[in-house]
């Protein structure tokens, strides 16, 4: 039997014209269940209102039938082994943005909800489905909270960063001395590391490649870690100095 494989929306809307008689249609002869599936995501990735979760699943589907029917290979070289770089060739985008968005699949289903209903945008989804920081747990909490807010792109990465912040902090024994111990303390640290940078920097080359990117590694987080901490201070600092004007 004949079927619509890609214009069904364009067919309900000429119905609607009594004067219509004629449409203009493309016959398709031995049409195989994958090649009308991958008519339809053609056609379908040119539609601005379709969402990313009914691509994600759509082009599923096609990459699960061409691979049942061999049009789809799997060998030991492909980086994944789910042929997304076949299926992005077959469907002309880009292998990233194929793997990013059938990685929906894979979020816990609130945030799948969220992008269907149109309350959570892709980016904003892929960002924090794909984060390797978060439990599921915190993912969905995150994304409750960008749809209760409104936030975006850029503000849910920066809200990712302060949570894993928190949570290496929560790791570090803690301080059971006083304030000023402490502020000593730091002090102390501080002066060593000082000397200690200035010697790495001064002997960069005693270490070896792998070392080298060890203490690359370390002098990260310790900056970002510093980063977060400078900041909270200004922001202290500076209150107080308004506050005693």
């Amino acid at each position: 039997d004949d079927c619509i494989i890609a214009g069904h929306r364009r067919f309900e809307a000429a119905k609607n014209y009594s004067t219509l008689k004629e449409i203009p249609v493309i016959v398709h002869k031995d049409v195989t269940t994958s090649l009308r599936l991958e008519l339809q995501c053609l056609e379908d990735v040119q539609k601005e209102d379709w969402n990313a979760m009914e691509r994600a699943e759509a082009w599923e589907k096609l990459r699960r039938e061409m691979i049942a029917n061999g049009e789809i290979k799997i060998s030991k070289y492909d980086p994944h082994g789910k042929g997304f770089g076949q299926l992005a060739k077959r469907i002309g985008l880009s292998d990233n943005y194929v793997m990013d968005v059938l990685a929906l699949l894979r979020y816990p289903k609130e945030i799948q909800d969220y992008v269907s209903e149109g309350k959570l945008s892709f980016a904003v989804a892929n960002t924090i489905g794909s984060s390797t920081k978060l439990t599921g747990g915190e993912k969905i909490t995150m994304a409750k909270s960008a749809v209760k807010s409104g936030i975006g792109y850029r503000q849910i990465i920066r809200m990712i960063k302060e949570q894993t912040f928190k949570k290496e902090v929560a790791k570090l024994p803690k301080i059971k001395k006083t304030p000023d111990d402490f502020v000593n303390q730091v002090s102390d640290k501080i002066l060593e590391l000082e000397e200690r940078f200035k010697f790495a920097h001064d002997n960069l080359s005693i270490f070896t490649p792998q070392q080298q990117v060890r203490i690359y590694q370390k002098i990260k987080f310790l900056s970002n870690s510093m980063s977060h901490l400078y900041q909270r201070l200004k922001e202290s600092v500076d209150g107080e100095k308004s506050g005693s004007k």
